[in-house]
């Protein structure tokens, strides 16, 4: 694992458990277990399968693509973790569009629907 990404580890943490936290209920009931070991389960396929295992590309100095690399590889870790319950990808990219909508709620309605339009564009993409 770049050093980059290994001292950034705890933040990218963090991520993951305030996205899932966004909808516990949800999470739990379509993972039919406790939100907790999901979380857990999403945290570390992301550190193991995914972040050890990403090119560095430029850190700070090029935070947009940094940060949407790192984003991309925390939804992915969710699809792999639901593969792991059998979960198809539709399922997922819903629980993962109720979860980003929930996160930008403060969001005026307009800005609310243009990242409900791409989310949904990436996801079926």
């Amino acid at each position: 694992m770049h050093p980059y990404y290994l001292k950034n580890k705890k933040k990218y943490n963090k991520e993951i458990e305030k996205l899932l936290g966004f909808g516990k209920t949800e999470v739990e009931e379509l993972f039919k277990t406790d939100f907790y070991i999901v979380v857990e389960q999403v945290k570390n396929t992301f550190e193991s399968k995914l972040l050890a295992n990403l090119p560095y590309v430029g850190g700070k100095r090029n935070a947009n693509d940094t940060n949407n690399l790192v984003g991309c590889c925390e939804y992915a870790a969710l699809f792999l973790v639901g593969k792991d319950y059998n979960l198809s990808n539709n399922q997922i990219g819903e629980l993962l569009t109720k979860l980003e909508e929930k996160h930008f709620k403060p969001l005026p309605l307009i800005a609310q629907k243009g990242v409900r339009m791409l989310l949904k564009k990436s996801i079926c993409a």
